[in-house]
């Protein structure tokens, strides 16, 4: 059977990069209206404001949030570590709160327990599944006066509840990155409440230069790379038997290559290559995906369906609870293991590629040892967690196949139990 990638990007706009960057278009006045259209996809008369990077959501509306007495941040620690560091250079002070057993999402009880006075903001990511209790979060923290922003990096789309993630509290951000549902080189847009923060946010980066071909040149690369690497022909010849045998001989230049977070650093003030605006091709491209981010999630959430059907009654798999076809969106189907890198060897074996997630447990990172807390729950998710392809070209004879093969792997034993990874 062929091996799919454990990731593949979307419908990245190489071909038009090119067209613009060498027709002198990249930044032409033309936006592709992307503000009204991200709008009427969040059914929303929120202010959109487009970003060169989604992080910079969480740092203006950090900025907007803090206060003199009020500069605690709630968030977790389950993220990439630069959200951190917006959290720190926008004022705030992190402070990292557990989440559930085997889940990676913050309970409404561990956030009522920490709301108080010196509380600025709450940080809510909704990961490959929503947070089943966004709707009492959010009502907690208006009750509190606290800013509640959404991280709906990886989960645009869902609606929790009825209502798009992003709209439950003041902020929502989202990110458009390589990875992402809408696959570009980086960017992200905000949706804010608040008319007068709205206005701010845009008159603070007015000043700012739009992203230029040389800024975002590295990413073009990166891009075509992946696209390259993960065609089927080179990836089942090339890629996948080279990695296969780097990672089964721990061979570690071979496993670096996999990691899409670089190595973690502590930043004290916003780096001059953030502050740019999006071109307006970035702006074109983001628009020019919208209408297919719907579509994308439908083939995803039936592969997720395929993946629990597969897996259900395992005692040493914890799977996710089954897909919420309104809440949900499964960027990748996620699943606990004892013993992870065993298992992982034991799929590469047999010709599965899968991983682990590139967020980690920031609350564990030297850089931000000031910040730290001990957080079982969430150490133990990260520790055992392991996600499965589930882009929408992966078809649900692989997943079923992979899945047959995770569970005779994983030999089935006394200590697992249906959970809530996401």
């Amino acid at each position: 059977m062929r091996t799919y990638p454990r990731q593949k990007l979307y419908d990245v706009g190489h071909g038009q990069f090119f067209a613009a960057w060498s027709g002198g278009k990249l930044n032409d006045g033309n936006d592709g209206d992307f503000t009204s259209a991200f709008a009427r996809f969040m059914e929303t008369d929120r202010g959109v404001v487009p970003l060169s990077r989604g992080r910079l959501g969480v740092y203006f509306a950090v900025k907007a949030a803090v206060k003199e007495g009020r500069r605690k941040v709630l968030l977790s620690p389950f993220t990439i570590f630069d959200l951190i560091n917006m959290v720190i250079v926008a004022g705030g002070e992190p402070v990292f709160l557990d989440s559930a057993p085997d889940s990676p999402h913050i309970p409404l009880a561990h956030v009522n327990a920490a709301l108080g006075d010196d509380v600025a903001a709450l940080i809510i990511t909704h990961y490959h599944t929503s947070n089943p209790e966004i709707a009492k979060i959010a009502a907690a923290a208006s009750k509190a006066g606290v800013m509640l922003i959404e991280d709906c990096a990886i989960s645009m789309g869902g609606r929790p509840g009825g209502k798009p993630v992003g709209l439950h509290g003041d902020v929502g951000v989202f990110s458009f990155g390589l990875f992402k549902f809408i696959a570009t080189y980086f960017g992200g847009a905000m949706v804010v409440k608040d008319p007068a923060l709205a206005a701010s946010v845009r008159e603070q980066m007015a000043g700012w230069p739009q992203m230029t071909g040389a800024d975002l040149k590295s990413y073009l690369v990166k891009g075509l790379k992946l696209d390259t690497l993960t065609q089927p022909l080179i990836f089942s010849l090339l890629t996948f038997p080279a990695f296969r045998w780097g990672y089964l001989n721990a061979i570690a230049w071979v496993k670096k290559q996999a990691v899409n977070d670089p190595e973690p650093v502590l930043r004290s003030e916003l780096p001059d290559m953030f502050k740019r605006r999006p071109s307006d091709f970035q702006q074109r491209e983001w628009a020019r995906q919208l209408p297919k981010v719907l579509e994308n999630r439908e083939r995803r959430l039936a592969n997720a369906r395929a993946y629990r059907a597969a897996l259900e009654g395992s005692n040493a798999i914890v799977i996710p609870p089954a897909p919420d076809d309104v809440a949900d969106c499964f960027l990748n189907f996620p699943v606990l293991v004892d013993d992870r890198d065993a298992v992982l060897k034991g799929l590469m074996a047999r010709g599965f590629d899968a991983s682990q997630y590139y967020y980690r447990n920031c609350a564990e990172l030297e850089v931000f040892k000031a910040f730290h807390r001990d957080l079982p729950n969430i150490g133990a998710f990260v520790n055992r967690l392991l996600v499965l392809p589930a882009y929408p070209s992966v078809p649900e004879e692989y997943a079923k196949a992979l899945a047959a093969a995770l569970r005779e792997i994983a030999a089935d034993g006394p200590a697992a139990h249906e959970g809530a990874s996401a």
